[in-house]
């Protein structure tokens, strides 16, 4: 099967998170379709623009993720988006994102976080619902306003690389 959409979003969800901001941004982009990842079999998209959401996974990107991204069948010209959701800190997700897009000769146009409620309950303490619904709130904010940059085919992308002091 073949998408022929604008905008094809992929996303991996282990918790829900991502798989929210995956819905508020299909229903955000006109002519997008909405895609697990996990059923992604090397098809070929061809979409102008993937957005590709997933959650962060120990400061980093899912393996599953890396995966997918390994396997997908894309035009060089594809204009590609990464949106990471997490409950604080992102680590270098973006940074390692953008080499895994280099590997395919392809190139990142624009990075996000998008900041949601934690869910990792082993090293952090669980938001009140007040906290959660503020977040949730203005995650509704964020994804439109990515959603906006993305139809404008806006290049937006920060990497950000920490230095491991000796």
């Amino acid at each position: 099967m073949t998408n022929e959409n604008k905008t094809s979003i992929y996303y991996y969800s282990g918790t829900g998170n991502s798989y929210l901001v995956a819905e508020y941004m299909q229903k955000a982009i006109e002519n997008s379709k909405l895609h697990n990842l996990l059923t992604y079999s090397g098809e070929t998209i061809k979409s102008k623009v993937l957005v590709i959401i997933f959650p962060v996974h120990m400061y980093g990107i899912p393996p599953v993720v890396l995966d997918f991204i390994d396997q997908m069948n894309i035009s060089k010209e594809i204009l590609i988006y990464a949106v990471c959701t997490c409950g604080g800190i992102q680590g270098e997700t973006m940074y390692h994102m953008d080499e895994a897009i280099k590997e395919k000769d392809c190139q990142l146009a624009g990075g996000y976080v998008v900041k949601m409620p934690r869910n990792y309950t082993v090293e952090f303490k669980v938001q009140s619902k007040k906290e959660q619904l503020k977040i949730l709130s203005a995650m509704k904010e964020r994804v439109a306003s990515i959603a906006e940059e993305i139809k404008l085919n806006k290049q937006t992308f920060n990497i950000r690389k920490f230095k491991i002091s000796k």
